[in-house]
C-alpha cells in the first residue's frame, strides 16, 4: 500500500533581527562560533511542533508524542520576489570549485605512489571518490564563499549545464556606498559582544563579556519552513493565520511567522522536460546512466551513507563527500545534552547505478525531494522524532554519468 501524499503548508519566517543558531557544542569564548547560515533541522521543528502544540491547551505527553508525527520539509533559503513569488535557494553541490569566475567540476581522486586508502568493510568494490581539483593549471582554485545558489542553478549544475559563478557574495561596504550593482549578501555574519548585568545593582559585571555569532539576512531573503501534520492527531484550536512573532534560535531573537498554502518545493513534472531530455542526451553518446542523489538537508544516517531501504536495489559508484558535521542539543527532561550525533552535511552526492532509462527517471520521481532517512527510528522515550520528521536527509535526484576513473 502506498504512503498518503504529503499536503505540505508553507511557513514563511522574516527574521527582525540577526538570527543565532547553535549546535549544542561548546562556545569559544574569542570567535564567535557559528556554521549555520540556517536554522538547524531541531530548532526548525521545535518552532513548528511548539506553535501546533500551544492550540492543544497544554503539552501533555500524549500531545508531545502527536507532535513528534508532524513532519517538516527544510528550512529553505528563499528569496522574496515582487509579485509575491519565492525563489527557493539550495545548499550549493560539493563537486564545484572556483577557477577566476568559472566553476570546474570535481575530478576523481587518485592516489600516490605511496598512499593508501582505508576504507570500511562495507564498500563497494571499484568505488570512484570526487573531490574539487585543488588546481587548474598552476592557478589554485577556492571554495564557495557562499554556500547556496539558487535552486535552478543547483539542477541545472546536476543535469552537466555549464554556467558561469553566478551566486557570489558581494562586499557590504560597497552595497552600503550604493557602488552601482552590488547588492547586500542574502546572508552576512554579524558579530556581538555583550555584557552580563548585576541583576542587583542593574550595573555591568567586570570582566563578564561573552559574544554571539548572528546571521543576518538581506532585506529580501527570508526562511521558509514547509509542514505536513497530516499524521499527528491534533484536534485543539489551529494555529493563527495572521502574521505573529515567534522566537527562533539563541539570544531570544524575533521572526515574524506568516502560513501559506502549499509546499515550495517545485513538483517533479516542472523539471521532467528537462530531466528527460538529460537522460537522452546520455543515451545519444553511448552513456551508461547513474542516479546523482544529492543532500539538500544534512542527512542524519547514523552511517557516512544512505541505509538501502531507502534507495532502489543499485550498487553504490561513486560519491564527493565533504567533512562530517556534529551536532547536540539538550534533553529537557533529562536536564542534560542529548547524544552527539554526526551528521553528512548538505551538498554531498551519491551515484549508484547503472540504470536503465525508465527504471532511472521512476526513481527520480520517486525520491524527487523526499528524505533518505525514511525508516530510521527516532527516540520516543526523550521525544525525539525520526530523521525524517525534521527533514533531515532531503534528497535531489537527477541522471547522471560517472565521472572517467583515474589512469591505472
Amino acid at each position: 500500500m502506498n504512503a498518503p501524499t504529503p499536503t505540505w503548508q508553507t511557513l514563511l519566517l522574516d527574521p527582525r533581527d540577526p538570527l543565532v543558531f547553535g549546535d549544542g557544542g561548546r562556545i569559544q569564548p574569542v570567535v564567535p562560533r557559528s556554521i549555520h547560515h540556517l536554522p538547524p533541522q531541531a530548532t526548525a521543528a521545535g518552532l513548528v511542533r511548539t506553535r501546533l502544540g500551544e492550540g492543544q491547551g497544554s503539552f501533555s505527553p500524549e500531545t508531545a508524542h502527536q507532535l513528534l508525527r508532524v513532519k517538516i520539509r527544510g528550512p529553505w533559503l528563499v528569496e522574496a520576489k515582487e509579485n509575491d513569488s519565492l525563489r527557493l535557494w539550495a545548499a550549493a553541490p560539493a563537486d564545484v570549485a572556483v577557477h577566476g569566475d568559472q566553476l570546474v567540476r570535481a575530478e576523481v581522486v587518485a592516489c600516490g605512489d605511496r598512499e593508501r586508502v582505508s576504507l570500511p568493510k562495507s564498500c563497494p568494490a571499484g568505488l570512484r571518490f570526487l573531490a574539487p581539483p585543488a588546481k587548474v593549471g598552476n592557478a589554485k582554485t577556492r571554495r564557495l564563499t557562499f554556500p547556496f545558489w539558487p535552486l535552478e542553478s543547483v539542477i541545472e549544475w546536476g543535469l552537466g549545464t555549464l554556467q558561469e559563478y553566478l551566486p557570489r557574495r558581494k562586499k557590504i561596504l560597497a552595497a552600503q556606498e550604493s557602488s552601482a550593482g552590488e547588492k547586500l549578501p542574502p546572508i552576512a555574519a554579524e558579530h556581538r559582544i555583550h555584557v552580563a548585568i548585576d541583576p542587583k545593582s542593574g550595573t555591568a559585571l567586570p570582566e563578564a563579556l561573552f559574544n554571539s555569532g548572528g546571521q543576518r539576512y538581506a532585506e529580501n531573503f527570508r526562511v521558509v519552513i514547509e509542514v505536513d501534520d497530516s499524521s499527528a492527531d491534533l484536534a485543539g484550536a489551529p494555529p493563527p493565520a495572521a502574521p505573529t512573532l515567534r522566537v527562533l534560535g539563541g539570544e531570544g531573537r524575533l521572526v515574524r511567522c506568516q502560513q501559506r498554502p502549499g509546499p515550495t518545493f517545485p513538483p517533479f513534472e516542472s523539471w521532467r522536460p528537462k530531466i528527460e531530455k538529460r537522460m537522452n542526451q546520455l543515451l545519444s553518446d553511448n552513456k551508461k546512466l547513474y542516479l546523482r542523489l544529492q543532500l539538500l538537508t544534512p542527512g542524519a544516517f547514523g552511517d557516512w551513507r544512505p541505509p538501502a531501504s531507502t534507495l532502489p536495489a543499485k550498487e553504490l559508484a561513486a560519491l564527493c563527500l565533504p567533512r562530517f558535521r556534529a551536532v547536540s542539543g539538550w534533553n529537557l527532561q533529562a536536564r542534560g545534552p542529548r547524544k552527539i550525533r554526526r551528521l553528512v552535511p548538505p551538498g554531498a552526492i551519491y551515484f549508484y547505478g547503472p540504470y536503465d532509462q525508465p527504471e532511472l527517471l521512476a526513481a527520480c520521481e520517486q525520491l524527487w525531494g523526499r528524505s533518505l532517512c525514511a525508516g530510521i527510528d527516532g527516540d520516543p522515550q526523550s521525544f525525539l522524532a525520526p530523521p525524517a520528521h525534521d527533514g533531515y536527509g532531503l534528497v535531489l535526484p537527477l541522471p547522471s554519468t560517472l565521472p572517467p576513473a583515474e589512469a591505472p
